[in-house]
């Protein structure tokens, strides 16, 4: 029994190896499925064992110790993975199997690997679209795919969602977070959303409206709503810089004169430093910007004679400061942990982007919407216009 175990381990680790050493012929390609209480493969599998190199059997029984140190969901995972990929390798024809087997390297054999599994998906596309990928160069093909691929899993996504709200689907139906009260609370978020928003974004916004208000798809609305919402995370004040130029005249004075990381001396003003990436990529973007320069500042223990937005709650517009006064701050002086963060809340008025952040994270915690800021009602109301996987956390 033990014999047949030690069997069983070998022909696990020949699948495994399949994809980190590229030993298999041919003929083992079709071995397809690891059954360790088949004797006859268990043979085979052990005279293919013995064969190899003295350096390579030990590589094996390294891999072996390293597997079974994992958790058994990995392990299965691991096992499901390598035989689909076998079972994938052994249909090949002989000539594009053995330009996997024959790679050189395990980056090449990877390469080799999504061509192939490219070019058999895009097999399955519609004429046009093949057409479209024939005639393109060679270099802009995987671009082509990625931007299909990712149509395709927003199509699944969006069909997995509507068969959540079949009922709301249905052409003419209002649903009840559409109705006129809640949605001039939706509408008001959404024009505090906006400024955050790319052109692009906009744009889908702006369809999806137009096909809830023409077309009663508001299911569409929704989603893209809750979409941008979670990819563009609020906090509450004014709208403020988006780059080095509409920063306040103090501020910008204090780069210019403290951070050469930031502030190119020659060029246009206001130009950024090809070594501040991260602020280079969010110029132009509310809050992103700012939010960038925040970690700057702090990642070179600079301290910006003002802050970058608003951070005290009389700065704060009306209806977050009238949330604040009515219903955060009593709440917080009556429940345990409350007084806690109550204080928390007062060290950080002042500082940006601490302040608003908390009043954030805090309506978070105890689950209460913030008006204009947050998607109106109960939070968890909104799930169910999203995909699971991509819930905020």
């Amino acid at each position: 029994m033990t014999h047949r175990r030690t069997l069983g381990f070998r022909a696990f680790l020949f699948t495994v190896l399949l994809t980190a050493m590229g030993s298999l012929t041919a003929s083992a390609a079709r071995d397809a499925t690891v059954d360790p209480d088949d004797r006859e493969y268990l043979r085979r599998q052990y005279a293919w064992f013995q064969s190899l190199p003295t350096a390579r059997q030990q590589q094996l029984r390294v891999l072996n110790d390293e597997f079974h140190q994992l958790d058994p969901d990995t392990q299965t995972r691991l096992v499901r993975v390598m035989q689909n990929y076998n079972a994938w390798l052994a249909k090949l024809p002989d000539n594009d199997r053995q330009r996997v087997l024959q790679a050189e390297t395990s980056g090449e054999r990877l390469r080799i690997v999504t061509e192939l599994r490219e070019r058999d998906w895009v097999r399955t596309l519609p004429k046009v679209q093949r057409d479209e990928y024939a005639h393109l160069p060679v270099e802009s093909r995987a671009a082509r795919v990625r931007e299909w691929r990712s149509e395709e899993d927003s199509r699944h996504d969006e069909w997995s969602i509507a068969q959540r709200n079949w009922e709301d689907v249905k052409l003419g139906k209002v649903p009840a977070g559409f109705a006129a009260e809640p949605r001039a609370h939706l509408e008001a978020f959404v024009t505090n959303l906006r400024p955050s928003l790319t052109e692009w974004d906009r744009k889908a916004l702006d369809d999806a409206r137009t096909a809830a208000d023409e077309n009663g798809q508001f299911m569409w609305y929704a989603i893209e709503v809750v979409r941008l919402a979670d990819t563009h995370p609020l906090l509450p004040g004014r709208v403020g810089a988006k780059d080095i130029l509409s920063l306040s005249e103090a501020n910008r004075d204090y780069l210019t004169k403290n951070d050469r990381a930031i502030m190119r001396k020659k060029g246009p003003a206001g130009m950024i430093n090809d070594d501040a990436k991260d602020l280079k990529r969010a110029s132009g973007k509310w809050p992103e910007f700012a939010l960038e320069l925040a970690k700057h500042c702090e990642k070179h223990n600079l301290k910006l004679p003002q802050p970058i937005g608003d951070c005290t709650k009389e700065h704060m517009p009306p209806e977050v400061k009238t949330f604040l006064e009515k219903t955060l701050e009593p709440l917080l002086r009556k429940t345990p942990k409350g007084p806690e963060q109550l204080e928390a809340l007062n060290r950080a008025s002042g500082k940006w982007p601490e302040y608003p952040k908390m009043v954030m994270d805090l309506a978070k915690f105890y689950r209460l919407p913030i008006p204009n800021w947050t998607l109106p009602g109960p939070p968890q109301s909104w799930d169910r216009f999203r995909v699971s996987k991509l819930k905020p956390k």
